[in-house]
């Protein structure tokens, strides 16, 4: 939060009167001496009881994951202790109360950084202390906003204060300083600001994590996504030239999108790969915008041969208990029965499933009821099926 109000305020600043700006001089000492957030991260504090030392930090490995957790999200975890972790180990044994301090030191790609680290165990905290900085907050705004709304130092600090929580003191600490973090803004521009708001209450120290997502609004629009089935003849007659196929590819994106996004793979590729390897499905991803901003829509073309198969009409017919002991009595009937009930011209030589001697079984086991079996033809890899069911009553 402290980020976002630091950068608001040094657009403004920028933009607006010196009658409008609160804190002028301030600005302009900030922008020329302020030293941005390094490497290694704000420096931070944690408040603990003694309690909790002893119950939760009771090995090395348990202190040293302690401070790393105190390091900021994106620093290097592969930095330095001075004191060591088994100093402080020490340190604590002597005495168990008071600060715990650390210089973490880090060399990360040519930067080197440090950051102060401290551990303050004290023997009681009251009893709501974890929950008296609130809840963690983000919120996304705008670099228009910024020079709108938060032009005054007045204004910057009422908008991280209203990100906390109802009930929060409001005369905590930020960390990195609003001023730090609008030095920030202004080397970096649009991203992701983040200050840690601390407050004190008596023996209690509690913190909270408030970020502000400055960017520009994105409103680009791929569609939804599209598939659609076409047969090697369609493709032969109608998407013979490069140009028809270009065009086929953007009918299948939705109307009002923009038509000068890319397709990966290209239809170029697309094509390559349908000449070498036939029908099959082909998926382009055509993506509008640019940078941060964009959107993508999958495009699929399925290319298979017609289905002109056709299995006919599910059936339902219903029988007697007596019927079928008199005339269903061996498996070659029950399989003829349920073929009569197909279509006229439905092909003969398909598969039941569940297979005959299954509902066999299930009728032997428990004779009144449904059996229903799905009837699959195939011809040259196109199927079709339809249920056929007999209900068996008393």
């Amino acid at each position: 939060m402290n980020r976002f109000l630091l950068l608001i305020f040094a657009v403004a600043l920028s933009s607006c009167s010196v009658e409008e700006i609160e804190n002028n001089d301030s600005f302009a000492s900030a922008n020329a001496t302020v030293e941005t957030i390094g490497c290694a991260g704000p420096d931070n504090t944690k408040t603990v009881t003694r309690e909790f030392v002893n119950e939760n930090l009771y090995t090395a490995a348990r202190i040293k994951r302690f401070y790393l957790n105190l390091l900021g999200k994106n620093v290097s975890r592969e930095g330095d202790f001075n004191p060591s972790i088994s100093e402080i180990a020490s340190d604590y044994l002597e005495n168990p109360l008071g600060d715990f301090s650390t210089t973490y030191s880090v060399n990360n790609n040519g930067c080197e950084d440090s950051a102060n680290l401290t551990l303050k165990v004290v023997e009681f905290l009251d009893e709501n202390c974890a929950e008296i900085a609130g809840a963690d907050v983000t919120r996304n705004i705008t670099p228009d906003f910024v020079q709108d709304e938060l032009y005054t130092d007045a204004r910057i600090k009422r908008f991280f204060l209203e990100m906390l929580d109802d009930g929060v003191s409001q005369t905590g600490t930020f960390n990195p300083t609003i001023a730090q973090i609008k030095a920030d803004y202004l080397n970096n521009g649009v991203g992701i600001y983040t200050t840690t708001y601390s407050v004190v209450d008596g023996n209690c120290q509690d913190s909270t994590e408030l970020s502000i997502i400055i960017e520009e609004v994105c409103n680009i629009n791929a569609g939804s996504d599209n598939t659609v089935t076409i047969t090697p003849q369609f493709v032969e007659e109608e998407l013979d030239t490069d140009a028809k196929i270009d065009r086929f590819f953007l009918d299948l994106v939705e109307d009002g999108v923009s038509e000068d996004g890319n397709f990966s793979p290209s239809i170029q590729e697309i094509k390559t790969q349908y000449i070498n390897n036939g029908p099959g499905s082909y998926t382009t991803v055509y993506t509008v915008g640019e940078n941060n901003c964009q959107d993508s829509a999958e495009i699929t073309v399925v290319i298979e041969e017609a289905c002109d198969i056709n299995a006919g009409s599910d059936k339902y017919v219903t029988l007697t208990r007596d019927y079928v002991q008199k005339n269903l009595y061996t498996a070659a009937r029950i399989k003829r029965f349920y073929l009569n009930l197909l279509d006229a011209g439905v092909n003969k030589e398909g598969s039941f499933d569940p297979t005959i001697s299954e509902i066999a079984s299930s009728y032997r086991a428990n004779p009144i009821g449904e059996f229903t079996t799905t009837y699959t033809v195939t011809s040259n890899g196109c199927s079709d099926n339809v249920e056929l069911t007999i209900n068996v009553v008393e």
